[in-house]
Formats: C-alpha cells, structure tokens, sequence
C-alpha cells in the first residue's frame, strides 16, 4: 500500500485513482467526469499546501489488506520484488510533474503486479472474474484496479500485469491472526483487530473449496489501452495546474 504522504504523490494523478480520469461528463461536450474535476481540484490543493488531504484512513478493511500483502508476498518467487512504498513518476518529461503511481509487486523489465484482499463479496466477485482470464471482462468489471495495473506498466515501462487476489484458507487463520498479535512498535494497533476476532468474522474460505486462497491473471497489456490512457492523461494536465481556474 503506497505511502499516501509521499510528496511525489501530491498534486499528480496516481495510478491508483486514475481511472477517474477514464470517464467523460454527461454533457455532450464534457471532457471528464464530476468525479475526475473533483479530484483535479483536490490535486491542485495538494500542490498549495505541499500534501496530502488523506488523514486518519486506517480503516479495518484496508489494514486487512495491507497486513495480507505481507502474507502473500512470503508465498511468491524471488523474481518478485514488493515494490508497494516505492513510488514511480512517469519516465517522460512531459508527463513526470503530472503522473506517478507505487505498483504493490515488480518483476523489473517485465510486469507489475497488484495484490488485492478484499472483504468476501467483493473477493469473491474478484475471483470470479479473473478465472474467467478475460482482459475485456476484466476491464469491464473491475475498471480502477484494471486502468490501476495499466498505468503502473507504464510507469515501469513493461507490458505485462498480474492482478493477485487473496483471500486466506481457515488452516492458514491461526498463522496469519499470530503474525498480526507479534506485530510492535506504534502501529500495532491497526491491525489488532485481526488477532481478536474470530477467525469467521474475517475474510477466509474453506480448504478444497471451490476457489483456492490465490487467484491470479497475468496479461499482455493492450497497446491501445496504454495509448488510450496516456491522451486522457495528456487533456488533464491544464487541470492539475495551481492556477486554473483562478
């Protein structure tokens, strides 16, 4: 989970939040979306003050998914490099003042990766569509963690992503519920909720189940979708100006 009070993060867009920057307004004429103008207004507020506007966001949902990206990075290859408090600007010039992004996994020169641990429903709504291997389902379907993936292989400057979802088996509770109570320092309180609770009011499934605790798709990113996604950023970059507007 990328470190929200990075200073190249403020006032750029991030890969994260880009596909805001996808959808265009219901006017005819409009170029972005409500949602993308607002988040150009809090972009160009973040350059004013010099950082983010996020504070106090450390819901139980996103420490799960934080404390998750530990437990399934000890299961990959030593190809993988966790990549997730690093944050990439965009190697162009023209680009590097108005868009980064930090992916959670790189296999340097070949693909980024991203680790999601959702709750059940959507986890397992995730899991639906990846085992189905379509790109177009999986745009269609999950459009910010798909455009996410898309920009951070830009960034990187490969073609490849892999999406990983990961939602635990029972066997694995009692490990992962210990690893969260050894946890010290300051922020051991942010997720000592996950060696309190029950281990059924967490996201886990049954062993030999139908969906297995790792699923992943890697694909080829679409050349037109790397086009495609760079022209939008290119008509945003007036907005991120300090002064338009004014």
């Amino acid at each position: 989970m990328a470190n929200m009070n990075n200073a190249e993060r403020h006032g750029r867009i991030t890969s994260s939040k880009i596909s805001l920057v996808i959808k265009k307004g219901r006017a005819k004429d409009a170029v972005f979306s409500q949602g993308a103008l607002t988040y150009f207004q809090q972009k160009r507020s973040e350059k004013r003050i010099g950082r983010t506007l996020s504070t106090l966001s450390h819901s139980q949902a996103m420490m799960w998914g934080l404390h998750m990206e530990m437990v399934v990075f000890s299961y990959l290859g030593l190809d993988y490099k966790i990549n997730s408090q690093d944050t990439t600007l965009h190697p162009d010039p023209n680009f590097k003042n108005f868009w980064s992004g930090s992916c959670d996994l790189l296999v340097p020169g070949h693909k980024v990766g991203e680790i999601k641990a959702f709750q059940l429903e959507r986890g397992l709504a995730l899991n639906d569509c990846l085992m189905k291997k379509s790109v177009e389902l999986f745009k269609k379907d999950f459009p910010e963690i798909y455009w996410q993936i898309v920009s951070n292989c830009i960034l990187e400057e490969v073609l490849v992503g892999e999406i990983i979802s990961f939602i635990p088996y029972y066997s694995q509770m009692k490990e992962i519920q210990e690893m969260a109570a050894d946890i010290d320092g300051p922020d051991q309180w942010k997720t000592r909720f996950i060696s309190e609770k029950d281990m059924m009011e967490l996201p886990c499934i049954p062993d030999d189940g139908y969906y297995s605790n790792i699923t992943s798709f890697e694909f080829d990113v679409p050349e037109e979708d790397i086009e495609f996604l760079t022209k939008r950023v290119e008509l945003a970059k007036p907005y991120l100006n300090i002064n338009y507007g004014i």
